[in-house]
């Protein structure tokens, strides 16, 4: 059997954000997201083939442009070009994207896949056209940077018997220009510009590893434990030259499991969960990250079925455990 698939997408956002500051001395206004449009247009084609019993191959391709601009007519140009040497305010980005996946049945319980795509991110209008004057250290975004291209490679398993399954997937990522947080030296000296220094945005190339296990086992009709995995490890290219030393990507989670026991029937349900976490300790130092703990903490869930509707109530870190998640916000 075949299945064709498609469609086209249109959408347009506006971000505009002013930072005020008031003192007894003085008043200043910032448009530091100067109202930009970014109008994105898209249509794609998915078709899916089911060879025989065991092989389904599934394929699909996609076409975006995108137009980005800043409205704004006060914006200060000079920031741009005290630090990234331009101020082009108007973008547009045509990309193609595509995928293939295969599934292959090993047995009448296990199933092999495997899977390689390509596609792109494009940078908001914070990236590309932030635009802030600090004390001590500017804030800039870059006008020129170019769309996150992800060409990533999958392969996992798939294995059911009798309620039980189990599901292990590896990933491989390959990013060009993935948008990486930096600070930026300033390279030509412009009016009002006293900084030497800006937090800014640049693309390099990367790469993120890893995978994934999630796995059931019901226990009767009404107990079923269940449970997963996962990590990441992300890397980027080392630039000196725009102040990137340490080859870490922010913000990566380090391994973290999952196990939960739930007991229910057609009214109520209750769940026990324990989420544990590996201590990580590749920070980017660049970005004023630090290592952050292991943890483990525990969950309650519970919820009634009335009709359509579920309700649920849930009390997380039941223990009130004292922990961070590595996340740093930049």
């Amino acid at each position: 059997t075949k299945e064709v698939t498609g469609g086209f997408e249109l959408y347009q956002r506006n971000w505009d954000a002013v930072n005020s500051m008031r003192t007894a001395m003085m008043s200043t206004d910032q448009n530091i997201i100067p109202n930009v449009n970014t109008t994105v247009a898209g249509a794609y084609l998915q078709w899916s083939r089911q060879f025989t019993d065991r092989l389904r191959l599934t394929t699909g391709v996609r076409l975006d442009t995108a137009n980005m601009y800043a409205r704004a007519n006060t914006i200060d140009l000079n920031l741009f070009e005290a630090y990234k040497g331009a101020a082009n305010l108007e973008r547009r980005d045509t990309n193609p994207s595509a995928n293939a996946r295969v599934n292959y049945g090993l047995t009448g319980s296990w199933e092999a896949f495997a899977g390689v795509g390509t596609t792109v991110r494009l940078p908001d209008a914070q990236e590309r056209f932030f635009n802030q004057r600090r004390m001590g250290s500017d804030w800039v975004g870059n006008p020129a940077l170019a769309p996150t291209r992800n060409t990533e490679a999958s392969a996992g398993l798939t294995f059911r018997r009798r309620g039980f399954y189990l599901k292990p997937l590896l990933f491989l990522s390959g990013l060009d220009n993935y948008v990486a947080i930096h600070n930026q030296a300033r390279i030509f000296p412009r009016p009002l510009v006293m900084n030497t220094m800006a937090r800014s945005y640049t693309g390099v190339d990367a790469r993120i590893h890893g995978g994934e296990v999630s796995w059931g086992l019901p226990a009767g009709s009404r107990w079923l434990l269940s449970g997963g995995a996962s990590y990441a490890r992300g890397s980027k290219d080392a630039e000196p030259e725009l102040g990137i030393f340490n080859t870490n990507l922010p913000e990566m989670p380090p391994l973290k499991v999952r196990t939960a026991l739930r007991y229910g029937n057609r009214i109520w349900f209750a769940e026990a969960e324990g989420v544990a976490a590996n201590a990580q300790r590749l920070a980017d130092t660049d970005l004023g990250e630090t290592p952050t703990a292991g943890y483990a903490i525990a969950n309650l869930k519970f919820g009634l079925h009335v009709k359509r509707m579920t309700l649920t109530l849930g009390v997380d870190n039941l223990f009130d455990r004292y922990y961070r998640e590595h996340l740093s916000f930049q």
